[in-house]
């Protein structure tokens, strides 16, 4: 037997759409990721949702900034907007989160906790990215 070359793994990206822009997508989408587990584990929502959303209005909110990205993710042929229209909607809502983001935690008088820590700092890491990927887009 012949042995094939190594091949890369394709991913379910489309050319056109930066990595930046999918990560993106995935870390607004968090709040349908977490509805869709409390679904699931019925008899554990309630506790599971007040443990990762302690204030149901953020947890509205967070649903409510997560539509566009959830439907970039799972529709994406049907999503036809300029890649520069998309770096702006995306980088608006990674604000808006951030900003949701500092709103919870003066809710709960600064105080530090490492998830509310390590969301915040991967909602800034991804607001970098995504505008030097649309710098390198723009050469």
């Amino acid at each position: 037997m012949k042995s094939q070359p190594n091949q890369a793994i394709a991913l379910p990206l489309e050319p056109s759409s930066p990595i930046t822009i999918w990560l993106s997508c995935v870390f607004l989408a968090k709040a349908w990721i977490v509805f869709a587990i409390a679904a699931a584990s019925r008899e554990h929502a309630e506790v599971l949702m007040q443990l990762v959303y302690p204030q149901r209005e953020l947890f509205y909110v967070s649903l409510a900034l997560g539509v566009l990205p959830l439907w970039r993710l799972l529709l994406p042929k049907h999503f036809h907007l300029k890649l520069k229209l998309q770096f702006q909607l995306i980088g608006l809502l990674l604000i808006s989160d951030i900003t949701l983001m500092c709103l919870a935690f003066n809710d709960n008088t600064w105080t530090f906790s490492w998830g509310n820590a390590l969301l915040l700092w991967l909602a800034l890491m991804l607001l970098v990215l995504l505008f030097n990927s649309r710098k390198e887009l723009k050469t």
